[in-house]
Order: C-alpha cells, then structure tokens, then sequence
C-alpha cells in the first residue's frame, strides 16, 4: 500500500482486512485515487501461498462503484490462485 500511495494522486486507503474468501485467506485492500478523467475506486485481493503470490485488482469511477462492488466480489470468488 505504501508503494501505490507514493504513486497514485489523492491515494486514500478506505478498508483493508483479511478474512476467508471461499475457504482461502485473502487480504483485502480498498482504496480511493484519482486518475486522469476523475475519481477512481480500487478493490485489491491478495493471495499468499507456497511461496508465490496473486493479485486481483479492480477499478471503477467512484460515481459507479455502488453497482460494481458485489460484482468485484464475485468475481475475487471465482479465482483460484495457483497459491
């Protein structure tokens, strides 16, 4: 987080926790920034395991985040790191 922090204007870390995600531990990161048209939102997953990592990130305009979020989620769901 404080690498995108540095690099990301008006970084903004919103939520972050770790939990189970369909029987795996997943970090998760969400976080507010501004891109070059305006306002963004990002979801990031993290998986750690034997060694080797995954990383799922998702962005929309923070205007539309509210009908994409479960989307987001759903799809993190989905994935199976090689983890």
């Amino acid at each position: 987080m404080a690498a995108l922090a540095a690099r990301l204007p008006d970084f903004e870390l919103e939520d972050a926790d770790e939990y189970d995600l369909d029987g795996r531990p997943v970090a998760y990161h969400r976080f507010a920034h501004r891109g070059p048209l305006g306002d963004l939102v990002s979801e990031q997953w993290g998986w750690l395991g034997g060694g080797l990592g995954t990383c799922l990130t998702a962005t929309v305009a923070r205007a539309d985040y509210a009908e994409w979020c479960e989307v987001f989620e759903a799809i993190a769901e989905t994935l199976e790191p090689p983890c």
